[in-house]
């Protein structure tokens, strides 16, 4: 494509870019942190990539944009960078349909990273666009600030970029987080190591390059679907011979993959989803937990395959089919590029693999066989990006997908009957290189077309390990069903003469036989045991909530019973069977299950269905810290609001309470640009704090004030020690908070605790 070059002439503009301190703007984080010193009409639509000569503007301390964008599909992104004179990058603007809440947004003063600069001469805007378009008005710049105040802006420079940053990765997660909400996404997103780089750093960690991640940089857990440039329903798998899920993390009732590595400020995807996928064969064709940790730095260095601005796995496993790799100790990993020779003269391992498979994206069969019988390599195209193949699931109703949500706790996400774009289809299940708190504990479900799957490989046994040989393939029968466990390799020799001879599907399960080569494990016990999961366990009256069967022994009959309330009452049959409560209240469910020989199994789970008596379409989350919380004499709360829901919520209150100790508080209003605070005596020592949001409307997808927050003071009149009881009690970072508690204009609570 070609990039097309505008260049500009700037003039004085007497005029600020953003609102006065005290006026209200919901993206006041995102807006420039000085006045406007110049400016240009640019009014220029540009589509494609393109870049515009903004070198004659001097020395400035930030630079703002405003028009319009438009992104055409769900795969549409625009990026805007500012180049510096010195080569330095900074991001203006960077969106697609989930940062934008749409496929539109409105630029007016935008900036990000460009919000606060640090005297920096620009050189070029680089524009960078698929499927979409940006319609520029204005290019805003702010001067570099006045000599008096260089002091002044000098020491608090680096606190007020980083509280910048911070307000802006607020903003743009709570973005991604109502996008997914209201698009009925199945995954959750959250703070990761990547989303908290800056573009610089996402550059060189993806080799100079950065792809549309499409939120992935947000991912903890869930099924990430990769967007697509069509509206039209994706193509569901055909009909399969092989078995619906499978995947090392949990075959024999273990995970055979190694530890999750951290490639770093380093574009070595490659190596790691080589070495990955090496250090899992080794486990899987020895039957051993050995657990291998390879050097990532030798395939880096000495294997041909890349450097750290990027490169492909092949050349490393064709290095290690012909030369072997090392341990990591021999040739530590550093995240640069290094020469060969650093690597130890005399390493402790040395592993080499038979041979190497390509997948040609001939079929989703071809990628589960290959996943079944070996340790496989696969990339993901839209993202420039190699991981380890860990398994797949065919999507039915009724999975469920791990994913933490903010406080870092435990939430589930479950396909149901309602969600017919995603059942039938396959996940791939990945193991990638971004550490462990990124993701699933560093793993990815992805759900994608099969051409966007590529750079993929399957690692052929035998494995040859330097000081071993094939007589330390472990052959066991770890759950005494008489069927041995050996590995992926041939029965070996050492295997008892009493073992069978086929090898045991799940050696963790004695009820579970040999595995087909399809997948398919034989059951061989005839007892049944009965349980069963929900889909959603606190819906709403009138809300469907889907009930799946997960009994195992093959049972032939089933008789549900769904709870007072319920419709259906009960039901027979294995299910799904969809449900709705039409009264509040604590739900006891119940499963029996009966075998083809006559035995049977009761399940019942105990007020397993929690309906509530209200259901608020407004879904608030409350964020906040005390800004003060090194000072001793003063309370300083900082919080913003944000309505998750599909309601707006106007003429609201919010309230904590504290009891003093015997001495007089007083509030102080240092930022509250829509509501007004006050402090109510309630009786005695106990006080309230209110605001007052009469007249406001908090419409759904919106933050009030902004990320950056309001702020209000707390102290004694003589400025004693602060010393109260309350559970309110923000620590210094900001943290979602039920502290308090969020009255709609009818006096109902509808977010906390009751004040």
């Amino acid at each position: 494509m070609k990039v097309r070059t505008l260049s500009l002439s700037f003039v004085a503009l007497a005029a600020t870019l953003c609102a006065s301190p005290t006026a209200f703007a919901v993206d006041k984080v995102f807006a420039p942190a000085r006045s406007a010193t110049l400016f240009k009409a640019v009014n220029q639509t540009i589509v494609g990539n393109s870049t515009i000569d903004v070198s004659q503007l001097g020395t400035i301390s930030g630079l703002a944009i405003s028009g319009s964008v438009t992104l055409s599909n769900d795969k549409g992104y625009v990026r805007v960078v500012l180049v510096a004179a010195t080569g330095e990058e900074f991001l203006v603007l960077e969106t697609n349909p989930l940062l934008a809440k749409g496929k539109t947004l409105s630029l007016d003063e935008y900036c990000e990273e460009t919000k606060q600069l640090d005297n920096v001469k620009p050189a070029v805007l680089k524009v960078e666009s698929k499927d979409a378009s940006l319609a520029l008005t204005t290019v805003s710049v702010s001067g570099t600030a006045v000599t008096a105040r260089a002091a002044t802006v000098a020491s608090t420079a680096a606190t007020s970029a980083s509280d910048d940053r911070d307000a802006q990765h607020a903003a743009k997660l709570l973005a991604v987080r109502y996008s997914i909400r209201q698009k009925g996404l199945h995954w959750a997103a959250g703070e990761t190591s990547v989303s908290r780089l800056t573009y610089a750093q996402k550059k060189r960690f993806f080799g100079g390059k950065v792809p549309n991640l499409g939120g992935l940089e947000y991912y903890v857990g869930g099924l990430f679907q990769v967007a697509s440039a069509t509206s039209s329903a994706p193509a569901k798998a055909t009909a399969s011979a092989y078995v619906d899920t499978f995947s090392w993390r949990t075959k024999h009732g273990q995970s055979w993959l190694t530890p999750v590595r951290d490639q770093g400020g380093c574009a070595s995807c490659w190596a790691f989803g080589a070495t990955g996928a090496t250090e899992l064969l080794v486990n899987l064709y020895y039957n051993r937990h050995i657990d291998l940790d390879l050097s990532e730095q030798q395939a880096l260095s000495c294997m041909g395959g890349g450097t750290c601005g990027g490169g492909a796995p092949e050349p490393v496993l064709d290095y290690i089919i012909q030369n072997g790799i090392y341990e990591e100790a021999c040739f530590p990993y550093t995240a640069t590029d290094q020469v060969c020779s650093n690597a130890c003269s005399n390493p402790t391992e040395l592993i080499k693999i038979a041979g190497r498979t390509p997948f040609t994206n001939d079929s989703e069969d071809t990628l589960k066989a290959m996943i079944l019988s070996s340790a496989v390599t696969a990339g993901i195209s839209d993202w420039w990006h190699v991981l380890t193949l860990a398994g797949y699931r065919t999507l039915k109703v009724g999975d469920s997908f791990y994913a933490r949500d903010l406080a870092g706790s435990t939430e589930w996400i479950t396909v149901t009957a309602s969600d017919t774009d995603l059942i039938g289809r396959t996940a791939w299940e990945f193991k990638n290189s971004w550490n462990a708190t990124w993701g699933d504990a560093g793993y990815v479900y992805v759900l994608t077309d099969l051409s966007n799957i590529y750079l993929t490989e399957k690692l052929l046994a035998p494995v040859t390990r330097r000081g071993h040989s094939d007589a330390d393939i472990a052959c066991v029968d770890t759950d005494g069903d008489g069927y041995y466990a050996w590995g992926i390799g041939p029965k070996p020799a050492q295997c008892p003469s009493q073992s069978q001879a086929q090898p045991d599907g799940d050696d963790s399960d004695r009820c579970k036989g040999p595995m087909d080569q399809y997948g398919h494990i034989t059951e061989l016990c005839t007892t049944v045991s009965a349980d069963f999961m929900a889909s959603s366990l606190s819906p709403c009256t009138g809300n469907t909530v889907t009930f799946t069967d997960l009994s195992t022994g093959s049972p032939s009959s089933w008789s549900w019973s769904f709870g007072a309330g319920a419709s259906p009452a009960t039901a027979t049959g294995r299910g799904p069977i969809n449900v709705t409560y039409s009264t509040a209240g604590a739900k006891t469910v119940s499963l029996t299950v009966t075998g083809s020989n006559g035995t049977s199994d009761v399940e019942t789970k105990t007020g397993y269905i929690t309906v509530p008596s209200t259901c608020n379409p407004v879904k608030l989350e409350v964020y906040a810290r005390n800004e003060a919380s090194s000072e001793t004499n003063q309370f300083r709360p900082r919080l913003y609001i944000a309505n998750m829901g599909t309601a707006a919520l106007a003429d609201f209150k919010v309230v904590f309470k504290f009891t003093s100790n015997g001495k007089t508080p007083v509030l102080q209003d240092y930022y509250t640009p829509v509501e007004t605070p006050s402090l109510v005596n309630v009786s005695g020592n106990n006080y309230k704090v209110v605001y007052d949001y009469t007249g406001y409307t908090l419409n759904p997808g919106s933050v009030v004030p902004d990320t950056s927050g309001n702020v209000i003071g707390l102290h004694y009149a003589d400025w004693s020690t602060w010393t109260v009881t309350s559970s309110f009690r923000p620590g210094a970072s900001f943290a979602a908070n039920t502290n308090l508690g969020v009255y709609d204009k009818n006096g109902t609570l509808v977010y906390g605790t009751a004040q």
